[in-house]
């Protein structure tokens, strides 16, 4: 669907489950607290242009640090976690799952959180279709596959 007209036809979540940054426990020991403290730092992401990139940028324009912050490419959210760990980067983009650990293993914390409500409204301001369907534009327009489908996920997110 690259570069032709689609339409979100059903959203799966509000809040994106990798829309967390985590630290070093060292850097937010030494004041790095909040995303405004990112200036000048690293975050790691898994590539330019994707998903992670464009929540890190989401985010941190937010509290008006456009190119402040450098997002650096590492590949995998593995990679990512190893990289904030080994404090080669000052933070990553996180899922819930990497932040969780993170947090257990007592060398990572959480600077933001997608689910925090303040945390959320400062970058977002409502909702964001992570996971999500969608379709050409011009499949849409035949109603009746795409119609049963939406009917379809509609009564199973009901249920």
């Amino acid at each position: 669907m690259a570069g032709k007209p689609s339409v979100l036809i059903f959203n799966m979540e509000r809040r994106p489950a990798a829309a967390n940054i985590i630290v070093h426990k060292s850097a937010f020991d030494a004041g790095l607290k909040s995303v405004k403290d990112l200036a000048g730092r690293k975050i790691g992401i898994t590539q330019p242009q994707g998903w992670t990139w464009l929540l890190g940028v989401y985010i941190t324009e937010a509290v008006k640090l456009r190119g402040s912050v450098e997002l650096k490419p590492l590949g995998d959210f593995t990679t990512m976690l190893g990289a904030v760990k080994a404090k080669a980067v000052d933070g990553c983009v996180a899922t819930f799952p990497m932040v969780e650990r993170a947090v257990e293993e007592g060398w990572g914390v959480p600077i933001f959180q997608a689910g925090k409500d303040a945390d959320w409204q400062m970058a977002f301001k409502g909702d964001l279709p992570g996971t999500a369907c969608s379709c050409s534009r011009m499949q849409c327009r035949k109603a009746g596959t795409v119609g049963k489908l939406v009917a379809g996920l509609v009564k199973a997110s009901d249920f």
